[in-house]
């Protein structure tokens, strides 16, 4: 598409909003964000001429999706030139105008902010942002940046002590690169960091080295620097506490206990009710078991009943 885009001429491409925005885009994916910043301002430029001469009122839908799809490109150029504080400001601003826009360009806009907001070390208006994003993103079948949002999701997460929260981020992540067969794409390195952290505090030294062999693979791989020092420092506090690639101990499995409601449905998924049976059984509604259900897979670390039964033998709590 770049190659078709370089070939139209200005003429026909500066005045149009609509295919200069779509052209400052396709340079920011090709990673050419010298000619993707200029080719903005054109952008913005013939966006502003059109609502003053009438072709593109503000009235109509079309003049705001291109505005809206225009400052989530500048929150991500800014954010790229590492100008947080100006990201942070046009991403605020932005987002009334992202609502009117539609999912997709909200999604973006969430989860940058959620990048922005991480880096600020504004953690907690990152992890909602990231929360809020997820599923918008999830539905333009941008699968990477999907992955990536529920990684820096369960790092502040486990940063914050709501460890159950990090782990059912991390195994949402884990189930997508799996499905999509992304193991090996130096992309997922950090989730594979993040999931080595999150065996480490389950005292579970096997796992963690795993995991964390997998991350420093991939970082090699992708000349991910970052990511290599950030696997060296978890190396580092495994060695300290002077761990040991030992089999794991049940008593020290679980990120955090099991409340006795949880139990209940635990067991009762053993003996292979329904939800809509369990709901029943515990005179609850279904989004209650629902929620009781992924919290244990979350602390139990499993993504199905199987798992979780399995999961729980071996734990011996049923």
């Amino acid at each position: 598409m770049l190659r078709w885009l370089r070939a139209l001429p200005e003429a026909l491409v500066d005045p149009d909003p609509l295919l200069g925005t779509a052209y400052a885009w396709v340079l920011f994916f090709r990673r050419q964000i010298d000619e993707s910043r200029p080719r903005l301002t054109i952008a913005n430029a013939a966006l502003e001429n059109c609502r003053i001469n009438g072709t593109l009122p503000e009235s109509e839908e079309e003049y705001h999706r291109i505005l809206a799809s225009n400052r989530v490109l500048e929150t991500y150029l800014l954010f790229v030139a590492r100008d947080l504080e100006n990201a942070y400001a046009l991403a605020n601003a932005s987002i009334p105008i992202a609502q009117r826009a539609g999912d997709l360009l909200l999604g973006d806009l969430h989860v940058v902010s959620g990048n922005i907001c991480r880096d600020l070390g504004k953690h907690e208006e990152a992890i909602q942002h990231y929360r809020d994003g997820i599923p918008l993103v999830k539905k333009s079948g941008n699968l990477m940046a999907v992955i990536n949002a529920y990684t820096s999701l369960s790092r502040l997460s486990r940063q914050a002590n709501q460890v159950a929260d990090s782990a059912q981020a991390c195994q949402a992540a884990l189930q997508l690169v799996t499905e999509n067969k992304f193991e090996n794409s130096p992309a997922t390195g950090s989730l594979y960091l993040e999931l080595a952290y999150l065996a480490w505090m389950r005292k579970d030294s096997l796992e963690a080295l795993a995991a964390l062999e997998k991350a420093v693979i991939l970082a090699q791989a992708g000349g991910l620097s970052d990511l290599l020092r950030g696997c060296q420092d978890l190396r580092q506090k495994i060695e300290a506490e002077g761990a040991k690639i030992v089999n794991r101990s049940p008593a020290h499995d679980l990120i955090e206990p099991l409340t006795e409601r949880e139990m209940e449905v635990l067991k009762l998924l053993a003996e292979g009710l329904s939800n809509r049976e369990i709901a029943e059984r515990l005179f609850i509604s279904l989004p209650t078991v629902k929620k009781h259900t992924g919290n244990l897979f979350a602390k139990l670390n499993v993504s199905s009943r199987t798992q979780a039964i399995a999961r729980a033998q071996q734990l011996k709590l049923i």
